[in-house]
């Protein structure tokens, strides 16, 4: 095992089995040693092993650090196995550039099939990487055994890491140390202009913030946090303290419409926290369209204030500049008040989609433009309101036009990285468009939390909580951020933690229904009280109104505690519950049914439940490839007798989003199946899936298994009963 600690040294721990015991035969038939991935295929095959097999598994360990995934990949742990016996991996240029040909010479022959064609030993390894290194390595003195396979397998991998190093080829991710930097704010300029002109205020604010977070010398907070003290009456002393900054950078904006040349007139000063002093101010007076080269000379102001050296790349993407007609950057501003890829629930998507037309109608070169349309047609793609290939090809048009005039904007590349998250779900290359995007520009708290966001669907849970701790600290007043935090933890089952940050969630923004609704369900987890849920919810609507999602999760926990007709009336209209279905009235229909299923009406179950079979079936027929109504789907079934049909289909939405390829979402599938199973009286099978769910990452525990009206067939189950005295042991479940 290697284990990489704190301080990022690679501390060895064991060797393999192979490795101690020379040539004997390991794995027993019909058993299965080693973790799938890393394999070799002798092992798959149950063929005799040796020192071999481990130098196969060196090389996936090698092919992993240098790119970041695996060589041999499936959907299943079958079909991880198969990979290994039949695919040749993708070359290590495919993911890093810079890869010496050696090294990738190496890595192949470690990862050959056929051991005879394999490195030998590890001390043929070792040759060739200490020719591949100018670092020079003493001599391997070889005594018995033990120093035959293991010191030139632990000096192979030290060797290889310190390669891996000198070539540049660690994928790298600031760490929260990175950030204890020099600190600033921008704080939202004031408008000394018309009043009609606070946008173009706001919105300037952010492009001079967005420049300034492109200097890896210095922590910037991001726009979210800072916009929070807008018009506020707070010393800068006392900001300076909550945001735990050094600097701040204040100032006025002005723009003169009435001038021929559509003039801006803008006052920056930076001033330091510590004794209130101003370090640098400046006057600027420029016309509209050479507005980008006026915000990156603050930008450069600003850094040489601060004494912090300029890298190239950072000289480079501050000369990124453009021309752009003041009226398209005006739509563009206005577009972008519109439209936030962290709150595309609160969005007025429509009108930021139509104002970015305008923007590159009047401007067709504008690439910020096509990029912000790119990620617009990708989140109305993503979130449901028009799932089809068609929208999806719109925003990829748009995207690929924006890399066509601005390959190195790390807006086009966060558009790009959010259209491969949320328009493919090709983790792998979102991750490394947003890793593009902190090269461009380190400050970027969107890029860092982005990774963790996908970093969760990839199952690395505790990597995604360092990175989404990371993007607060940039970020520190974003509720949003705050309630992810909360999402990952609560999937981790870390309750109380969970609850932590929904509740700080809620206090940056009482308004935010969505903290309201994972903390109710944290809650549920936690405790089994149905009425500290439904407390939080109440709340919830007297903060925010009625809300789909909240008369979602009322209407539910209503059933759970037997007031069906209560939840009848909640449940008041299609459109106005949603959650597990779609907008057009699926879990309006669904829930209706429950609730007459509850009170033993099943003439009237049966009809609402048909109802929703309708809607969902035409869903799933016009798209194919949306789990979540195949899973909707299978309840359905499940709920009209359609034993069959309904696992079928339940199946269908794991095989089209499995745990193993999108960890966060895979579990909602597994849960429907269980249902499913409960309800259809595949009792047994349901147990399984329910103690394989509880084993992992996800967003139930024991205490919902015990209360949910859907298991209610299982509870005097023995297997049922034993599950619940095997969790109700540990704390968190």
């Amino acid at each position: 095992n290697i284990i990489i600690d704190s301080d990022e040294r690679a501390k060895l721990l064991d060797f393999g089995l192979a490795t101690v015991q020379g040539t004997e035969k390991l794995t027993q038939t019909g058993s299965t040693l080693g973790t799938i991935g890393y394999m070799s295929p002798e092992q798959i095959e149950v063929k005799e092993i040796d020192h071999r097999s481990d130098l196969f598994s060196l090389g996936v360990v090698l092919y992993e650090m240098i790119t970041g995934r695996l060589p041999f990949k499936g959907d299943t742990d079958a079909g991880t196995l198969n990979s290994i016996l039949n695919d040749t991996p993708e070359p290590l240029s495919r993911y890093k550039s810079n890869v010496p040909e050696q090294l990738q010479l190496i890595v192949t022959k470690l990862l050959e099939k056929n051991p005879a064609y394999r490195y030998q030993s590890a001390a043929g390894v070792l040759s060739d990487l200490k020719r591949l290194s100018s670092k020079p390595v003493q001599p391997v003195k070889v005594i018995d055994n033990w120093n035959r396979y293991v010191v030139p397998s632990a000096l192979v991998i030290l060797l290889a890491i310190f390669v891996i190093w000198k070539f540049g080829l660690k994928d790298h991710v600031p760490t929260q140390g990175e950030t204890d930097k020099i600190m600033l704010a921008v704080l939202p300029f004031e408008n000394l202009g018309d009043l009609e002109d606070e946008y173009f205020a706001d919105g300037m604010t952010e492009e001079i913030t967005t420049n300034l977070s492109k200097l890896s010398g210095l922590g910037v907070i991001s726009r979210t946090s800072s916009m929070q003290y807008k018009n506020s009456n707070k010393n800068l002393k006392k900001i300076g303290k909550e945001l735990k900054v050094d600097f701040i950078l204040e100032g006025t904006i002005r723009w003169d419409k009435s001038s021929p040349e559509n003039r801006v007139r803008i006052n920056p000063q930076l001033i330091r926290v510590s004794d209130d002093m101003h370090l640098w101010a400046e006057s600027y007076d420029a016309v509209l369209n050479d507005v980008f080269g006026l915000q990156s000379s603050i930008a450069r102001e600003v850094a040489t204030a601060l004494d912090i050296t300029l890298l190239q790349k950072e000289n480079d993407a501050l000369s990124l500049q453009y021309k752009i007609d003041p009226v398209a950057y005006d739509y563009y501003l206005r577009g972008k008040q519109y439209f936030s890829l962290e709150y595309a629930y609160h969005n007025q998507i429509d009108l930021a989609r139509m104002m970015q037309e305008k923007a590159i109608e009047i401007a067709p070169d504008f690439a910020l433009g096509y990029a912000e349309l790119g990620a617009i047609h990708t989140e109305i793609y993503w979130t449901g309101v028009d799932p089809s290939s068609k929208r999806l090809d719109t925003a990829k048009q748009y995207i690929d036009k924006a890399m066509a005039l601005a390959p190195n904007s790390s807006e086009v590349r966060q558009a790009l990285g959010w259209y491969y998250y949320h328009g493919l779900r090709d983790f792998d290359r979102a991750v490394d468009e947003f890793k593009h995007v902190l090269e461009l520009q380190p400050n970027n708290s969107l890029a860092i939390a982005s990774i963790a966001w996908v970093h969760r669907r990839q199952g690395k849970w505790d990597g995604a909580i360092e990175l989404q701790k990371q993007a607060i600290r940039l970020d520190p007043r974003k509720s949003g951020y705050r309630h992810e935090l909360g999402n990952t933890l609560m999937y981790k089952r870390k309750y109380e933690e969970a609850l932590k940050n929904y509740n700080l969630a809620i206090d940056l923004d009482p308004d935010h229904y969505w903290a309201f609704a994972s903390k109710s369900w944290a809650l549920l987890n936690r405790t089994g009280d149905v009425s500290q849920s439904l407390r939080v919810i109440e709340q919830a609507l007297k903060n925010s109104g009625r809300k789909p999602t909240l008369t979602f999760f009322e209407v539910y926990y209503n059933l759970i505690e037997g007031n069906y007709e209560q939840a009848l009336s909640l449940n008041s209209a299609p459109g106005e519950i949603y959650l597990w279905g779609d907008e057009g009235g699926s879990d309006y229909f669904y829930f209706k049914g429950a609730a007459y299923h509850l009170m033993k009406n099943e003439n009237m179950a049966q009809i609402y439940f048909d109802s929703a079979r309708v809607i969902l079936e035409e869903l799933v027929s016009e798209t194919p490839s949306s789990a979540p109504y195949f899973s909707a789907l299978a309840r359905v079934y499940a709920s009209l007798g359609r034993k069959d049909d309904a696992i079928r289909t339940a199946k269908r939405a794991i095989e089209i989003e499995p745990v193993s390829v999108d960890a966060l979402d895979g579990t909602d599938h597994i849960r429907a199946l269980i249902i499913v199973y409960a309800r259809v009286g595949e009792y047994d099978l349901a147990i399984a899936q329910l103690d394989y769910l509880l084993q992992i990452p996800s967003t139930i525990s024991i205490k919902w298994a015990k209360i949910a009206p859907e298991l209610a067939p299982l509870r005097d189950h023995p297997r049922f009963q034993a599950l619940l005295k095997k969790y109700e042991k540990k704390e968190d479940y």
